[in-house]
């Protein structure tokens, strides 16, 4: 301004000491003209589209702002929210007197005089801020001025953008006053408004200062608020609480000055502290993060085919979308905690395992890998740094925030420190799900979906599976017409896989003996399941699992009995679903429906479609097999440990040198899967006690069953008698008997009667599901 001032009196100056007193008459009569008529000549040029045409009357009538969208539960409780910038809109019914009248007090005294221009503080304006140089108590700008430039984002242009912006919002504004009442304004101000922090519309600020509706605003926080709005950051409650102090109590002095409150509400409102209750909302808030941060490409695979349709075009993030969703926000809460409640333990116990030495220390290639993948590590690299160069910066130590257990926590360290910190910290995963509908109930992603992003439960994320497998192949040899009381010898053999020898073992050394199949799956015996996919066939095996859902893919090789096959979380939970659902096979099922901001279905999930993957027969027999390992085998300890009584089959899984621990449960309406393991498979506990799937993942769903079981009481229907008999398998040895008895009860002679018992009960089995067919 100076400079601009400086420029015209050297003008002036010139023109004095160069004219006569005729010429200068002349040109102050011109500059007069020329100053009286530019405006308008300004104004004219930008109504007629010298800057670019106005928006006009149709763009104005469908004025959208921008809404966030939300996740919805199944009940319609919400999860959480989608968006650019955090707007919530609302009815003007659905504000507080207090708020409309401190921003018409602060913003725009004359609100429902003008026309959209209020001619006298423009005037005001003029004579005080710019030919007097002082501040003015506000700006020239009305509250549909204000408008216009929340809701059409200004241009730059080559020459007086600020000018050229400021008679596009006038001359729009004349037009929105046309076009909507004052309270239509008003509102649409409101819904739009920037209160710092990327929330815009006071229902949001609202929420996201007070934790409280627009409407329950009392009077010192609705001025607190509407202060905001003259710097959103300089005046934040949050950040400068003093600033925002008095800037309130400025709003409460317009307020008294205008007649909106008395001296009472006044004084005593001016006496009040800020009170802030803040609530930060982003993607990593409320419940299901990981689960809402899946659904966004299978959302916008959604809407990008509505895109192809006639008004269907959608933005997940602006417009204002429901996403009703599977989710039971009860059971997610219960799968949350049992999740945190175990890892929290079980990472004391891992790091007191590793508190001697790291395991890089014998690996140093485990570390070396963590680095390069690291993200700063690529950055440098995309820089142009040396490998040398980027260890070097990554050695540098600088303040960071870190999690811990015990809170987030401020401290220095290096990258290559902060690196080793996250190595070490073990992750799990967590889906439950309707077995009949395949609804996702309860999805728990990882620990901390702040500072851990990688989801465990989707279909992308494979972990070698462990014992979890066996079910299917021991379904696969049940529908070949083996029985569960069928025997096998517990003795190693060796086999040739992939031109090498594999001799499996089992994991308590244990190779004596013949088990049914019934007693060797409630005791997870590799030895079993080795000769077990010998008689099915490994392709046979792979078909079921296919059948059953799973599509990942799986290695054509026999040590897949014993769970080398790396799957995910989510397909392997939907094929134990199979069990429990009488065979039949049903895909994961996340979203029911999708309706705009107005309420309307644009998206809605087709009838669940299952089909048979093996027989009912199969199923029931697993299940009771399954019941058999929580009761006696190796996941007894919810029995004996967490005594959880309710009706539950299962199974537990580990997979090599313990990198990974599994626990899939069954209940009488849900599947729960659970995963537990470090993010690198390198990194695990060296001792099967402190590592296997009973260790590490069945505590979890123990702590999920002790909320969950409070108020169910749902138990399996009884078992069939034909089932029944099937798996009516008798101890048959009796050390301390004598010679004959020995004899007779040696297990050559009790396994060829029990065999010739096993054919006489198959052909009683399936002649009677013959006869059922038949009828």
């Amino acid at each position: 301004m100076k400079t601009l001032k400086y420029f015209f009196l050297t003008i002036f100056r010139n023109l004095v000491k160069s004219c006569n007193k005729s010429c200068l008459l002349k040109w102050i009569a011109f500059c007069c003209i020329f100053l009286l008529f530019s405006p308008i000549l300004f104004v004219f040029l930008i109504k007629s589209g010298i800057s670019g045409p106005l928006p006009d009357d149709t763009v104005l009538t469908e004025i959208k702002s921008i809404e966030a969208s939300e996740v919805l539960d199944r009940e319609g409780r919400t999860l959480g929210k989608y968006f650019i910038i955090d707007r919530k809109p609302i009815a003007l019914s659905e504000i507080s007197v207090d708020a409309l009248n401190a921003l018409i007090a602060t913003e725009d005294i004359r609100f429902y005089q003008h026309n959209g221009i209020d001619g006298r503080s423009l005037i005001r304006v003029f004579f005080k801020t710019i030919l007097l140089q002082k501040e003015t108590s506000g700006g020239g700008s009305t509250i549909t001025q204000q408008l216009i430039k929340n809701l059409l984002p200004r241009k730059t242009y080559k020459f007086l953008s600020t000018p050229v912006n400021k008679v596009r919002e006038m001359l729009t504004a004349l037009k929105i006053e046309k076009l909507y009442s004052k309270d239509e304004i008003l509102t649409l101000y409101l819904n739009t408004v920037p209160f710092g922090e990327n929330v815009y519309g006071l229902e949001a600020a609202s929420h996201r200062y007070f934790s409280k509706s627009a409407r329950d605003l009392q009077t010192h926080e609705a001025a607190c608020l509407v202060g905001i709005l003259k710097a959103n950051t300089w005046y934040n409650p949050r950040v400068h609480p003093e600033r925002a102090l008095v800037r309130r109590n400025t709003v409460l002095a317009l307020m008294l000055k205008h007649g909106f409150i008395n001296d009472e509400k006044y004084f005593s409102s001016k006496q009040m502290p800020i009170g802030l209750n803040y609530a930060s909302v982003s993607l990593n808030d409320g419940l299901a993060p990981y689960f809402r941060s899946y659904l966004v490409a299978l959302i916008k695979n959604i809407l990008s085919e509505k895109e192809q349709q006639p008004y269907g075009s959608y933005n997940l993030y602006t417009s204002g979308l429901k996403i009703h969703t599977t989710i039971d926000s009860r059971l997610q809460a219960m799968a949350e905690n049992a999740m945190l409640k175990q890892m929290q333990s079980l990472q004391d116990v891992f790091d007191g395992h590793w508190s001697q030495t790291k395991p890089w220390k014998a690996n140093p290639d485990i570390l070396q890998r963590a680095i390069q993948n690291s993200t700063v590590y690529k950055q440098h690299l995309n820089s142009g740094l040396s490998h040398e160069e980027i260890i070097q910066k990554l050695q540098q130590k600088k303040d960071m925030e870190i999690f811990t257990w015990q809170g987030t926590r401020l401290t220095n360290m290096s990258s290559i420190d902060s690196i080793m910190h996250y190595l070490m910290f073990l992750q799990a995963g967590m889906v439950a799900l309707e077995p009949s509908t395949g609804h996702v109930k309860a999805w728990v992603g990882g620990i901390n979906h702040h500072y851990f992003k990688f989801d465990h439960v989707n279909m992308q994320t494979r972990r070698q599976v462990g014992s979890t497998f066996k079910p299917i192949l021991y379904a696969t040899a049940l529908e070949q017409g083996i029985l569960p009381c069928e025997y096998y010898n517990a003795m190693q053999d060796t086999y040739i896989e992939n031109g090498k020898e594999w001799t499996p073992a089992n994991s308590d050394g244990n190779h004596e003996g013949y088990y049914t199949l019934l007693n060797a799956l409630s005791k997870s015996m590799n030895t079993v399941s080795a000769k077990l996919i010998q008689q099915t066939g490994v392709n046979e095996v792979i078909q079921t699992a296919r059948k059953l859902g799973v599509q990942n893919p799986i290695p054509e090789v026999p040590s897949i009995a014993l769970g080398t096959a790396s799957l995910s979380l989510i397909e392997m939970t939907a094929a134990y679903a199979a069990f429990e659902n009488e065979g039949r096979s049903t895909n994961p099922v996340f979203i029911l429906k999708i309706e705009d901001r107005h309420g309307n279905i644009i998206w809605e999930q087709p009838k669940t479609i299952s089909h048979q993957a093996i027989s009912v027969q199969t199923s029931k027999i697993i299940l009771e097999m399954l019941k058999k390992v929580v009761d006696e085998g190796t996941a007894q300890r919810l029995r004996t440990q967490y005594n959880i009584r309710a009706d539950v089959a299962g199974k537990t899984g580990t997979t090599q040198n313990n990198a990974d621990g599994w626990f899939i449960g069954i209940l009488p309406d849900l599947v729960c899967g659970i995963w537990v393991g470090a993010d690198d498979p390198s990194i695990h506990f060296r001792s099967t006690n402190l590592g296997q799937g009973a260790n590490t993942a069945l505590p979890i769903f123990a702590n999920f069953m002790k909320q969950y079981n409070q108020d169910q009481n749902n138990f399996f229907p009884p078992v069939d008698p034909e089932i029944a008999e099937l798996l009516d398998c008798d101890a048959y040895e009796d050390q301390n008997a004598n010679f004959f008895d020995r004899l007779v009860n040696s297990k050559t002679f009790q396994i060829l009667k029990r065999n010739k018992e096993n054919k006489e009960k198959k052909r009683r089995f399936w002649q009677r599901n013959k006869d059922k067919k038949n009828n």
